[in-house]
């Protein structure tokens, strides 16, 4: 019976398991809840599929060799680069400015990728890859930022685990969706699906509003 009595102590008093301490951190900050939210939906909306989708336009869309094309996504990868450098270089993080500027910034390109101009269509690639790398930076910092040290490392697996799986869906939904409407009308139906995640960040901003530290009780004095 007291061995009994101890193992039953013994398995009250464990620990939690380590997975559940990095999902509860995720779930308890709402900061890092609406981005984990932003960023799946970005991740297969505007993940693989979208760069392949934009290659195979390229190609066979505007004609180009697969030197240009691969020139063109070049340009691309440079701006995305820079548009992480832009966040992170920044010393002080408000994360819900960047991430709202550069959703907007990759919605509104996808929107101008319909237009039959090809430098429009190459601004519209630049611009939404900087946004996409501003979005990209803001998610890593804030994550280092606002999630515990102690569960970072379990956290940031849980949240690469689901942004990853929704990545998967990215060439399944884009290829889908362009068999059936065409590439053009696919860019646009991508912008609006990317205007969702501007209505969730507004609908959700009250999660970014500091909160006041409890102020400690006046002292006392002896004074009459």
């Amino acid at each position: 019976r007291r061995a009994a009595g101890a193992q039953a102590r013994a398995g009250a008093e464990a620990p939690p398991s380590r997975i559940r301490d990095g999902w509860d951190a995720i779930r308890q900050d709402k900061r890092i809840s609406v981005m984990l939210v932003a960023d799946m939906v970005l991740s297969a909306v505007c993940g693989t599929g979208l760069t392949s989708l934009i290659v195979y336009h390229l190609r066979h869309g505007w004609a180009l060799s697969g030197q240009q094309a691969g020139l063109a996504i070049a340009g691309m990868n440079v701006a995305s680069l820079v548009g992480n450098l832009l966040v992170s270089q920044r010393r002080r993080l408000r994360p819900w400015t960047p991430m709202t500027l550069g959703v907007a910034a990759r919605s509104v390109a996808l929107i101008l990728m319909i237009v039959p101009v090809w430098p429009v269509f190459m601004f519209a690639v630049v611009l939404g890859a900087l946004g996409q790398g501003a979005v990209m930076a803001t998610v890593v910092m804030a994550r280092v930022r606002y999630l515990p040290p102690g569960v970072l490392g379990r956290a940031s697996g849980l949240i690469w685990l689901l942004t990853g799986g929704a990545a998967l869906l990215s060439p399944v939904f884009v290829s889908a969706l362009d068999d059936v409407v065409g590439t053009p009308p696919t860019f646009l139906v991508l912008g609006i699906a990317t205007t969702t995640v501007l209505l969730h960040l507004r609908l959700t901003r009250a999660a970014w509003r500091p909160v006041p530290r409890p102020q400690e009780p006046a002292r006392r004095t002896n004074e009459p």
